[in-house]
């Protein structure tokens, strides 16, 4: 019988286990400068969490709580590449969503684009969390200058949904730097 997953707030050498796996699993130009990161969960914006089977590492969650709010949003999930295929993935999501099933929960993820190096990956991603219940919400956005589609888990979400929810994680001058933009909606 598999163990039950268990989100833990990072510390110790288990933050350092998620700090090594954040630089390895995004791309600089996705990645936060981490103090800001550490920043933000200092002030009860974010959150750092450890994805553990047990007492085993099995991945990172990092998510934004917009105080204040009803939205919270993934800012960054990656499961341990010694553990990957082994359907981690899949029941740490359903932790994840667990965890925040009374809110309006936002993912970014990279958009559809043939030509990307990584194409047949964006699209593994992405069917990966639509086959764990995510919604596309036709959202196509630009922040920091890296575009993101955005899914969710409940219909319904809206740009100003958004930006509302890094309004209030960010705070005034940190929302201006990300310069966020709407490229593309879909109606769905």
């Amino acid at each position: 019988m598999e163990e039950q997953l268990s989100l833990i707030s990072a510390k110790g050498s288990i933050l350092e286990e998620v700090k090594r796996l954040y630089l390895e699993a995004f791309p600089a130009e996705e990645r936060k400068p981490f103090h800001v990161i550490e920043e933000l969960c200092e002030k009860g914006r974010m959150e750092l969490l450890a994805i553990m089977e047990g007492e085993r590492f099995i991945g990172l969650d990092i998510n934004m709580l917009a105080p204040g709010t009803d939205l919270r949003l993934l800012d960054y999930f990656a499961i341990a590449p010694s553990v990957r295929g082994g359907g981690y993935g899949s029941r740490a999501l359903k932790c994840i969503c667990e965890r925040f099933s009374g809110h309006q929960f936002i993912f970014e993820i990279e958009p559809q684009d043939e030509a990307a190096e990584n194409a047949e990956q964006r699209s593994r991603r992405k069917a990966f969390y639509l086959r764990n219940g995510l919604l596309e919400s036709g959202l196509y956005v630009s922040l920091f200058h890296v575009p993101f589609e955005l899914l969710s888990t409940k219909p319904g979400l809206r740009y100003q949904d958004y930006t509302d929810a890094l309004a209030a994680t960010f705070g005034k001058v940190y929302f201006e730097m990300a310069e966020p933009k709407l490229l593309k909606q879909e109606n769905l």
